[in-house]
């Protein structure tokens, strides 16, 4: 039997990246810092790096949550939460399993089509310059750029002065704010055994999709 909690970590970031297809709007060539940022994720082999996420919502609420995150070319990621509460996000590239410890739950997907944000599509270099548009740009943080991928998604990116990619936000239907900061950025490529794992005894395994 499936359990779960409200929709609002990493699935919810899958989920709203998902958004309908926008109209398109002639846009400027990409600013030279933004240019280098994104070509500098499409020539990452992987990373690994700790991460701050904040859903901010409409009524001014919000919720934090932290953990560490590690991609590796072609389609594995690890997304693991640790405040305030346990969680991971795990996929070889073929799949991906949910775990949830404290609910002693595993739940196996199948059907990546559905699961392949653009967020994470970003992240381990598979949007080229081609691929982005930039919608807006505020000079008051010059170096914060809202771009749209593939003419669908708005995302805000925000880089250091060395073209890292340090932040993203995205603004979902309802008007909340999603935004993961990154920190302590490790661009060596994980070890790929950090992207296979075992359900532990005792756990209820619910596979979808298969």
């Amino acid at each position: 039997m499936l359990k779960s909690r409200p929709i609002q970590l990493a699935i919810y970031l899958l989920l709203l990246l998902m958004a309908s297809p926008l109209g398109a709007v002639a846009a400027p060539p990409l600013p030279p810092l933004l240019k280098q940022g994104l070509e500098r994720l499409n020539q990452l082999h992987g990373f690994s790096a700790h991460f701050v996420q904040t859903i901010t919502y409409q009524n001014g609420d919000n919720n934090r949550y932290e953990g560490t995150i590690a991609l590796l070319r072609p389609g594995k990621f690890r997304w693991q939460y640790t405040k305030p509460y346990q969680q991971l996000y795990v996929s070889d590239g073929h799949g991906v399993w949910h775990y949830e410890p404290d609910l002693l739950q595993a739940v196996h997907l199948t059907n990546l089509n559905s699961i392949d944000p653009v967020a994470l599509q970003l992240l381990d270099g598979r949007v080229g310059l081609a691929d982005v548009k930039l919608i807006a740009r505020d000079h008051t943080h010059p170096r914060q750029f809202t771009i749209r991928v593939h003419n669908r998604i708005e995302l805000t990116l925000e880089l250091d002065a060395q073209a890292n990619l340090i932040a993203l936000t995205h603004l979902d239907m309802l008007g909340n704010h999603n935004r993961i900061a990154l920190s302590n950025i490790d661009p060596t490529p994980p070890n790929p055994r950090q992207f296979r794992f075992s359900p532990p005894d005792g756990v209820d395994i619910v596979r979808q999709g298969e």
